[in-house]
């Protein structure tokens, strides 16, 4: 947590009411995505005895996670990129791996020796990671992918892309956070594992016009004369 941190705690708790446990990090200087993990990694791999699942917090994904942790432990993989096919991942910083999924290079930061890509992708900001992996990590202010992810890809490290994600929308911005919204009430099937409230409202008077896709919690009440939709959340 940084700025504005401690609006998030104020809602989540500790996770209880969620069915979780929360642990919070905060960080009065932020220490990017390299040294944020480093600072919980005995947290994040239970004393470095298991791997762990890395989610970027304003990325919606829908991916086979438990099929990828499979593959990552049978691979003894030191770290896994949950990957999804895109028409132009050269937009985004494309990962390219080679027939046996490792990954070989990433546009812009690094490129394995004698590597031969077969495929390129982009990257959906989840991650499986090893304690190994994490071991590398420093306590300072530093780029996950550069300080780590690039360097193990020069060295020809097994680390690897897996490519289960089936939909991925960055909601970093006002404009694409509406994009994800739309999408969610289009294609009600998406994202199924997700909870979601009641797509009517629980009690409404006359003399209301719904134009859906629309989308209400259940203690949602609507006046007479409403007139609300298309793509619109309550």
């Amino acid at each position: 947590l940084h700025r504005l941190g401690d609006l998030i705690a104020e809602v989540l708790g500790d996770g209880r009411d969620l069915g979780m446990h929360i642990t919070y990090s905060r960080e009065h200087e932020l220490l990017g995505t390299g040294g944020g993990l480093c600072k919980v990694r005995s947290y994040l791999t239970e004393g470095g005895r298991r791997a762990c699942l890395v989610a970027n917090g304003d990325s919606l994904v829908e991916a086979d996670l438990s099929a990828a942790l499979e593959a990552h432990l049978e691979r003894d993989s030191l770290a896994t990129m949950i990957l999804r096919d895109d028409p132009h991942p050269e937009e985004y910083g494309a990962v390219h791996t080679d027939a046996s999924g490792r990954i070989v290079a990433i546009d812009r930061v690094a490129h394995a020796p004698n590597a031969d890509p077969v495929d390129a992708r982009i990257f959906t900001g989840l991650s499986i990671l090893s304690p190994a992996f994490l071991d590398r990590l420093v306590p300072e202010t530093s780029c996950v992918v550069r300080s780590c992810w690039g360097p193990l890809i020069e060295e020809g490290s097994e680390v690897h892309g897996d490519p289960r994600a089936t939909r991925l929308h960055d909601c970093g911005t006002p404009a694409r956070l509406l994009a994800a919204t739309r999408d969610l009430l289009d294609h009600p099937d998406a994202f199924s594992h997700a909870p979601r409230p009641s797509h009517h409202p629980a009690t409404f008077e006359g003399g209301v016009a719904i134009s859906g896709p629309c989308l209400f919690d259940a203690d949602v009440e609507l006046g007479v004369g409403s007139q609300i939709g298309p793509h619109v959340v309550l």
